[in-house]
């Protein structure tokens, strides 16, 4: 294979697995968040009162194709193609809402904090296409503590029941295993910081339908110890690019109605989109915009102090990214 093109597919190869995140964000030719995609369904902006919560997310991804600047599947001669990828996720968020509190317009607002710890595994595998055919040039499985994630927030209440509304900014610590010209990371090797907005409405005309949006922007710093392939390629910087994302879902009661004792159904998803580029010293670097999007159907029951959810989210109109399917899992306890 001609070197140079044998440089483009092994900077592709780094560039599809050189950010693993606690969900499953792949950088294919840019963008990055740490941000989790989908993992909030039901009463995104509804944040208990005053007490301690924890959340256990288990996730499963599995890729089942790679798509290109142009939303089509990446194969053929002198492409990149996924093979195998599958990223199973156990993530623990821990929530204060402490018991400081101020009034602002009818609305009772509090402060709160608080963190995720997300373990990953990641097993995947990378074809180049080839005139002999497809030839394996990634086959890797890593696992470990990604990224941590904490940060402030304050949670608002309207005092008539039907809105409800959380204001936080989240910092993401460089805690997960990260080794320069390695294809599969399980941490970025950044911080990041991404102010968000939550908010839940219970139409007063309609409040068994409940109607919710998780907002986030992403900022990042520069990874200065980036290498696209050892050996081929001398260490450089890579500043990922800014991006936008929302978690939405609606929801409707099944069976019950109030807090404690309900059983709801829905649809909800996600939707990500890089709005600047990424810059970096590396002069074979081609990094594109990134955008995701996924739906599908919700389900989720609640029993005195415990949340169960359910979801799967099927993912379509990729560019530069993966398109697979996600599963998810959570259970809330408050305390």
């Amino acid at each position: 294979m001609e070197w140079r093109k044998r440089v483009r597919i092994c900077v592709m190869a780094a560039l599809v697995t050189s950010v693993i995140l606690f969900l499953p964000l792949f950088v294919f030719a840019g963008g990055l968040t740490n941000e989790p995609l989908g993992v909030e369904d039901y009463l995104i902006g509804v944040a208990p009162p005053p007490s301690m919560a924890v959340k256990i997310y288990l996730q499963w991804y599995h890729g089942q194709n790679l798509i290109n600047e142009s939303g089509n599947i990446s194969r053929g001669v002198g492409n990149v193609s996924l093979d195998k990828l599958n990223v199973f996720v156990d993530a623990n968020r821990f929530l204060w809402v402490t018991p400081l509190k101020f009034q602002v317009a009818g609305f009772d607002a509090f402060v709160s904090w608080h963190s995720i710890f997300p373990m990953v595994k990641v097993n995947l595998h990378l074809d180049a296409g080839t005139p002999a055919g497809p030839v394996d040039i990634v086959d890797q499985s890593h696992s470990g503590l990604a990224d941590v994630t904490f940060g402030p927030g304050i949670t608002w209440h309207h005092s008539s029941g039907f809105y409800h509304f959380i204001t936080a900014v989240d910092i993401v610590a460089p805690t997960g295993s990260y080794t320069r010209g390695r294809p599969v990371n399980v941490g970025n090797n950044v911080w990041s910081i991404h102010p968000g907005f939550l908010w839940t409405v219970f139409p007063p005309f309609y409040p068994n339908i409940d109607i919710s949006m998780r907002m986030f922007y992403s900022f990042n710093t520069r990874n200065n110890d980036y290498q696209a392939s050892p050996g081929l390629l001398p260490k450089t910087y890579l500043d990922s690019g800014q991006s936008w994302q929302f978690d939405y879902d609606i929801m409707h009661a099944i069976w019950g109605g109030k807090p404690g004792l309900q059983l709801r159904g829905g649809l909800g998803g996600y939707f990500y989109d890089q709005t600047t580029k990424d810059k970096s010293g590396d002069p074979w670097y081609t990094g594109g915009f990134t955008r995701r999007f996924a739906t599908g159907p919700a389900l989720m029951f609640d029993y005195k102090s415990f949340i169960f959810s359910a979801h799967v989210y099927w993912e379509t109109a990729e560019r530069s990214a993966t398109e697979g399917v996600q599963t998810q899992l959570t259970i809330l306890y408050k305390f």
